[in-house]
């Protein structure tokens, strides 16, 4: 591995653990088997340009080219199959697998039309000659005509699609994930557009190669801050805290280990020493004189990825010690009212007390004001939150079962 890689490596990272974690969080949904395949090939552009970048030899550089080029002009199919899956299928176009097989066919027929000249090639990023990069060529032949084109349709096809769906997504929690996943299909297009410029215009190899890297690196790190955040899919905080901690823990090991390499490569060249055993040294020692920067740099992301957590905890002991004290029922409640409204960065609350008659209890909003709400110990509402044991959106609940009337008071009667 070498300095030019380190941003692949840290792609394939964050990607190929984004991929395991959507798709072991639900591996019997077809969303989440779709999403992760997006993403897995995604990881796997990134494990191509490794080899590429590693290889050291220009036959194996080629044969990574070859599969990176087939992975390029196969990611659309995928992103165009994922958007009419996510967040939930709401095509009977999507439901067909004729569809699915015609989607895929296009590129692949495409690709095999373009064999064995595929457009692309091998460009040197050191003076040495052993280091190289790829670079997608364009011309004026229908074989890299029709690829580029399918290539761009078909991410604006997925775009389109997933624009469409949000106006008919019911929830709101749905169209946020929907919009996220376009923001990342945008991302994904606008950069490959600003690939293909400068390829097509750019002289220099380094320019190129930062492009590149900038479309992986960026299109990695907005799907893995989605999927970490729990905005594109539920996951338990302890999960995603540990998942972010493995991601950035890897990245800093592969900086530890290029910097180690770096340096005792100088030191040796410096002193003129081909030993294996004075290699073998020198990387000992280096270890050890910057462990404590290594423990030092794990402390500090300890605390980062916990962060949120800490103020949490630290928020709900100011609050249990604000409550615990006899406090008369109207302040008690607003105590409680302001904590969730700054805790948990919400406009409205509705706190009920269950009261009424022996035999007939009801749930009252706790300051009873005029127009609050009354609901019934046996309603669909009272008993939906019962069973779920958990916080729930009510945009998720059948409107028809909790009743006109309620969903008029909550102001939920629109059609989303």
């Amino acid at each position: 591995m070498n300095i030019y890689s380190f941003p692949a490596v840290a792609a394939f990272v964050i990607n190929i653990t984004m991929a395991f974690v959507i798709f072991f969080g639900n591996p019997k949904s077809a969303v989440n088997r779709w999403i992760s395949a997006f993403v897995l090939s995604f990881a796997l552009w990134n494990i191509s340009e490794i080899f590429i970048l590693a290889s050291g030899s220009q036959q194996g550089a080629t044969l990574a080219a070859q599969i990176l080029y087939r992975i390029i002009f196969i990611i659309p199919a995928i992103y165009v199959v994922s958007a009419y899956h996510f967040p939930r299928n709401i095509s009977n176009i999507g439901k067909n697998g004729i569809f699915y097989i015609a989607v895929f066919a296009v590129p692949m027929t495409f690709l095999i039309l373009s064999f064995p000249h595929f457009h692309i090639e091998l460009i040197s990023l050191s003076r040495s000659g052993a280091v190289f990069f790829y670079r997608i060529v364009i011309r004026q032949d229908f074989q890299s005509v029709s690829l580029l084109a399918t290539f761009f349709i078909y991410l604006l096809w997925g775009s389109v699609v997933t624009i469409r769906k949000i106006s008919e997504l019911r929830t709101t929690t749905q169209k946020r994930r929907a919009r996220l996943f376009l923001y990342g299909g945008l991302i994904f297009l606008f950069f490959s557009v600003l690939l293909f410029i400068v390829e097509r215009f750019a002289q220099a190899t380094l320019y190129f190669y930062t492009a590149s890297t900038i479309l992986s690196f960026v299109v990695s790190g907005f799907f893995g801050a989605a999927v970490l955040s729990g905005r594109m899919f539920d996951s338990p905080r302890a999960i995603r805290g540990g998942v972010a901690y493995s991601i950035a823990s890897s990245i800093i090991l592969a900086i530890y280990f290029l910097g180690v390499q770096a340096v005792t490569e100088g030191l040796l060249n410096y002193l003129k020493i081909s030993s294996y055993a004075a290699n073998a040294l020198f990387v000992f020692v280096l270890v050890i004189l910057i462990r404590p920067l290594e423990l030092r740099i794990r402390r500090t992301l300890d605390n980062l990825m916990s962060r949120d957590l800490n103020r949490y905890r630290h928020n709900m002991v100011t609050f249990s010690r604000a409550i615990s004290n006899y406090l008369p029922t109207d302040e008690f409640f607003r105590r409680v009212e302001t904590f969730l409204l700054r805790q948990f960065h919400i406009q409205n609350i509705l706190i009920f007390i269950r009261n009424g008659e022996p035999g007939k209890p009801r749930f009252t909003e706790w300051n009873n004001g005029p127009g609050s709400l009354q609901l019934k110990d046996d309603c669909f509402l009272v008993q939906y939150l019962r069973r779920a044991k958990r916080g729930v959106e009510f945009y998720d609940i059948e409107r028809k079962n909790i009743g006109e009337e309620i969903c008029s008071l909550l102001g939920a009667c629109r059609d989303t």
